[in-house]
């Protein structure tokens, strides 16, 4: 996302304040981007029998779609929207996700944008939330956001991976960094880099003596101080910058940016699907579970 040149919001009829459309507009109006908006809009009409259910479904079908439009220029002409170019799509589907996706790569989208859906750890252990499944699907970076206005003066945390050296991981270590930095360009904003530890289970429920707790955090954080530097070097993040925060990375990440005040994490999610999605779960989704503050997904190359 070197630049941002077409932006997709859903739009959400549940909320009064449509969160993620103002998002969108803000960031227009600092990049020139164009607003497709999408509204999902599904009724099974299973009330009605005979003869004519066809036609009166299909009748009734484009009367909630015209509503739906009526509804989005309301909610548009409330609102600052000048020099934008706006387009729109209706989806009438019970697989958002999918088709949202599919528009995603027919659009060349380069940011989706979406109010995050509040959700019980058990409701995502017993099915995947929409909100999973855009991060998983969508070719692009997915900004999810709060009802929360976004504030002035804050921070946005670049959350990177120390642990893996592999190639894969470093280039998606670049690639957060690249949009932090963006993010933090465009909405004036301070970037920082964090990076979470995770202790070893060994260490504290099973009472191993033979190294000392301590001793073990200390190492660890030197070691993930010296591969962040090493991260964050090409970068114009100043290394002052640069947190090291032990714990699971879902419950230490989401700490951290509530310390720095930050308006929005950066991180970064490989899609994992099928038992290992629902067994392990990506620490981008783990986030959503604790988040107070926007999350930018970012996908590897």
């Amino acid at each position: 996302m070197e630049q941002i040149k077409r932006i997709m919001v859903i739009y959400d009829e549940s909320h009064e304040q449509q969160s993620a459309l103002l998002r969108g507009i803000e960031l227009s109006h600092k990049t020139g981007a164009k607003i497709h908006i999408v509204s999902v809009l599904y009724s099974t009409l299973n009330f009605i029998h005979g003869d004519i259910l066809v036609e009166t479904e299909e009748v009734l079908r484009q009367r909630l779609i015209e509503r739906r439009n009526a509804e989005i220029d309301h909610v548009l002409s409330e609102i600052d929207t000048d020099g934008i170019t706006f387009s729109r799509d209706i989806l009438w589907t019970p697989v958002a996700h999918e088709e949202v996706a599919q528009l995603c790569r027919e659009y060349h989208v380069d940011l989706l944008i979406k109010t995050a859906t509040k959700h019980s750890r058990l409701e995502g252990f017993v099915h995947t939330p929409q909100d999973w499944s855009l991060l998983r699907e969508c070719p692009c970076s997915v900004l999810l956001v709060t009802e929360d206005v976004w504030p002035s003066g804050s921070s946005i945390l670049a959350a990177i991976d120390t642990t893996s050296p592999d190639a894969e991981h470093q280039s998606l270590n670049s690639r957060i960094l690249e949009q932090a930095t963006l993010m933090g360009t465009l909405l004036e904003d301070e970037v920082h880099a964090g990076t979470a530890c995770a202790p070893l289970p060994v260490l504290i429920d099973m009472d191993y003596t033979a190294i000392d707790p301590n001793v073990y955090v200390e190492k660890v954080q030197e070691s993930a101080v010296k591969r962040g530097k090493a991260i964050i070097a090409d970068s114009t993040i100043n290394p002052s910058n640069l947190h090291t925060v032990i714990g699971q990375p879902e419950f230490a990440i989401a700490d951290l940016a509530d310390k720095l005040d930050s308006r929005m994490i950066v991180i970064g999610t490989v899609s994992r699907t099928g038992l290992a999605g629902y067994l392990i779960g990506n620490t981008a989704e783990q986030i959503l579970y604790n988040m107070h503050c926007d999350i930018l997904t970012v996908k590897p190359e």
